[in-house]
């Protein structure tokens, strides 16, 4: 039986750096099951995350493009969406709870997937966390943060209002306190 999250860390006996209990799957970037999470073309986006976010909100949609012009449209009156899935503009449904904006959403580990995003309390962040689901296993949560920024950033995104805020991922090299900070 592999080691939950892909293997002892330092390694084991017939792994790489994170390889696993003799017949568990193994190997580096593998799962206890022996899926190559890290190679799976789904999870990509979550693996390399946009460095500039633009977020619009328009009542009851929430678009939010990358720096690559992939628009996410997020849809918040409950609507039914089709079956069909445009890889470049995907729509999903969420909800606000409280400041919040919550989806619950199909995973691309073949499980359940939530997105949640939330402003800090004085704006000048946004917290982005996916909590994905995949069977047995633990559950994956990814959390990003974003800064806002003036649309003066070189972001490409283009947009008609000088003062619109332009959301940018935030490094923890930008800071001299390196501790995530929580969102209140």
């Amino acid at each position: 039986m592999g080691y939950p999250g892909g293997g002892y860390p330092g390694g084991y006996p017939g792994g790489g750096p994170w390889g696993g209990y003799p017949g568990g799957g193994g190997g580096p970037r593998q799962g206890s099951g022996g899926e190559d999470i890290a190679g799976n073309p789904k999870m990509q986006p979550f693996i390399h995350p946009p460095d500039i976010m633009d977020v619009d909100i328009k009542n009851p949609e929430v678009d939010v493009t990358d720096d690559h012009f992939k628009k996410l449209i997020i849809y918040t009156d409950g609507r039914q969406l089709p079956k069909k899935i445009d890889e470049d503009h995907p729509e999903i449904v969420a909800h606000w709870s409280g400041s919040q904006l919550v989806s619950d959403e199909k995973s691309p580990l073949s499980g359940k997937m939530s997105r949640t995003y939330e402003l800090s309390g004085d704006g000048r962040k946004l917290y982005e966390t996916v909590h994905i689901d995949h069977g047995k296993r633990p559950a994956i949560v990814i959390r990003y943060v974003y800064d806002a920024t003036n649309s003066d950033v070189q972001s490409g995104l283009g947009t008609d209002d000088p003062d619109r805020p332009v959301i940018k991922r935030h490094s923890a090299s930008d800071d001299s306190d390196t501790s995530p900070e929580a969102p209140q």
